[in-house]
């Protein structure tokens, strides 16, 4: 188990939980409300579950969306990135792969407001998603390297 923080305005605490086979891994995200007043957390309530046979993904909770990031074991490039609702869900809102958007097969982080969450492509090159849109958009921009 992992405590992966806050949300934005520190009202719920995130947890993840990986299990590992011979042949597979998982990983289980929880969120606990947050008493402030009592200082207790509620009970948890599953937000997002993720299984893979060759690939460990990363997953960020923002106020603007949940964001998966998914790395075969086989090679950078080859990622994906699922943008969901903000609370999770089964259902991405958005995907893409490194077919589609170069830094989606490479993956990458979100800014700590969760406007944007920042790409990085094989040319030392960022990719910039927009989360606060109606429409996701990427974007990219040049690397001053």
């Amino acid at each position: 188990m992992f405590l992966n923080g806050f949300n934005f305005d520190g009202s719920e605490l995130y947890t993840e939980w990986y299990c590992t086979t011979l042949d597979s891994i998982s990983g289980f995200y929880f969120a606990f409300d947050i008493n402030p007043a009592a200082g207790e957390l509620g009970h948890p309530r599953k937000v997002f579950e993720w299984e893979e046979n060759q690939s460990a993904d990363a997953v960020w909770f923002t106020p603007k969306a949940a964001i998966e990031v998914g790395n075969p074991g086989y090679g950078q490039g080859f990622g994906w990135v699922n943008i969901y609702p903000p609370r999770g869900g089964s259902k991405p809102i958005f995907s893409c792969t490194s077919q589609m958007v170069e830094g989606c097969g490479y993956g990458g982080v979100p800014d700590a407001t969760g406007q944007y969450f920042f790409l990085a492509t094989s040319s030392n090159g960022t990719d910039v998603g927009n989360l606060g849109s109606a429409n996701f958009s990427i974007s990219a921009i040049a690397c001053g390297c």
